[in-house]
């Protein structure tokens, strides 16, 4: 029983995923060099590592009144993600002049939102 007990621990913690590991790197690959940075604060959204996700999740978007800029569960209603897929009504596309995400990558942000907008959460993928 005990080595059961020791299995379920290793294996949580090798399948467990948390937000600095699988959304922030997408972020410093294509928005915090010239944008989304502390010297450069486009939009009032730092998404340096530091500041990211407590300035995403659960935040009033400044731009879009009675819109998040992240609303857990709810990617409709996340400027970030709409952002990001290039909803118009949202403005421009993001990110600006860079080309867009990979696929992949909004579809990992997809599920983050959808699944709450955690900071850690078990393997969704």
């Amino acid at each position: 029983m005990r080595r059961l007990l020791i299995l379920s621990i290793l294996f949580s913690f090798l399948i467990a995923q948390d937000y600095n590991s699988e959304i922030q790197p997408i972020w410093d690959n294509s928005c915090t060099a010239s944008c989304h940075n502390s010297g450069n604060v486009s939009g009032g959204l730092n998404l340096t590592s530091q500041t990211s996700y407590n300035e995403l999740v659960n935040v009033a978007s400044q731009g879009y009144s009675g819109f998040q800029r992240v609303k857990p569960n709810d990617v409709a209603n996340s400027v970030l993600f709409q952002k990001i897929v290039g909803n118009s009504s949202f403005g421009d596309r993001m990110p600006k002049g860079g080309g867009n995400l990979a696929q992949a990558n909004e579809e990992k942000i997809k599920k983050w939102i959808e699944n709450g907008a955690t900071s850690k959460w078990g393997r969704w993928e």
